[in-house]
C-alpha cells in the first residue's frame, strides 16, 4: 500500500499500483479498529475497479464482526444520505472522483455523515494500518451483509428542497459521464415531468471520465443541434 494514498478529505491512488484488494480489506479493520462501528453503508462508483474492491472492504468488515448494509452503485452524496438519515454506525463509498479511471480510492463518514478527513480520524487510518493494528481486529462471529436500494428515497429527500408546483416542463441534456448521476437525474426528470435527453449516461463504458464538453466538438455539437 502506497501511504500517498492517504490524502486531506478522501483515500486516491492508481489501482492495482497503489491500491488494492488487501488494502480495502485493512482499511475497514483499522476503521473498526479505531471507531468500533456496528454496521457500516458500503458503495461504489462506476469504475471497472470498484466491484472487487467494495467485496474487499465488505469482506474486511464482516470478518471483523461488522454488519454491512451494501447500497451498490451509488454517486457519494448518496452515500451521506443513506448515513446520514439513518443510524447507521458510518459508511464507505469506493471512488476516486474525478481522477482518471485508473484510479480508486474511497471518502469515508462517521455516524450521521460525518465526514472524516485527515484532522478527524484519516490519518489515524493511515497511521493504524502502519502499525499493523488492524490485525489485532478479530471478531467470534462474522457480520451479515443486506442490500439496499436507496434511490427512492435519495430522490424524494433531494425534491423535498425544491416548491415542485413552480416547476413548468421543458427539455434539457443530462451529462452523467458514464456515472451512477444517470440513475438520479432520471428519476428526478420523471417525477418533474421533464424531458430528458441522456448524455453519455452507459454505464458500461469505462468509467471515468469523457473529456469535458468544452474540449470535445463532438459533444459540442450535438448539444447545439439539440
Amino acid at each position: 500500500m502506497n501511504w500517498d494514498i492517504f490524502r486531506a478529505y478522501d483515500i486516491r491512488g492508481v489501482y492495482p499500483t497503489d491500491i488494492d484488494e488487501e488494502a480495502y480489506y485493512r482499511i475497514a479493520k483499522a476503521y473498526t479498529y479505531l471507531f468500533h462501528p456496528t454496521t457500516m453503508v458500503v458503495g461504489m462508483d462506476a469504475r471497472a475497479s470498484s466491484p472487487q474492491l467494495k467485496a474487499a472492504l465488505t469482506s474486511g468488515f464482516v470478518d471483523a464482526g461488522v454488519n454491512v448494509v451494501d447500497i451498490g452503485g451509488i454517486t457519494t452524496d448518496m452515500l451521506y444520505y443513506a448515513v446520514g438519515s439513518s443510524d447507521y454506525s458510518g459508511g464507505i463509498v469506493v471512488s476516486a472522483s474525478h481522477n482518471p479511471k485508473q484510479y480508486n480510492g474511497a471518502k469515508l463518514v462517521r455516524e450521521k455523515a460525518t465526514a472524516i478527513s485527515s484532522d478527524t480520524g484519516l490519518f489515524d487510518i493511515r497511521d493504524a494500518l502502519k502499525a499493523e493494528k488492524d490485525k489485532e481486529v478479530s471478531s467470534a462471529s462474522k457480520g451479515s451483509v443486506t442490500q439496499q436500494d436507496v434511490l427512492d428515497g435519495y430522490t424524494a429527500h433531494v425534491l423535498s428542497f425544491i416548491d415542485r408546483d413552480v416547476i413548468t416542463p421543458f427539455k434539457f441534456v443530462g451529462n452523467a459521464n458514464f456515472g451512477y448521476a444517470c440513475n438520479t437525474v432520471a428519476a428526478l426528470a420523471d417525477e418533474l415531468k421533464l424531458n430528458l435527453v441522456p448524455l453519455i449516461s452507459n454505464r458500461t463504458a469505462l468509467s471515468p471520465k469523457a473529456r469535458p464538453i468544452r474540449c470535445c466538438p463532438v459533444i459540442a455539437l450535438k448539444l447545439q443541434n439539440w
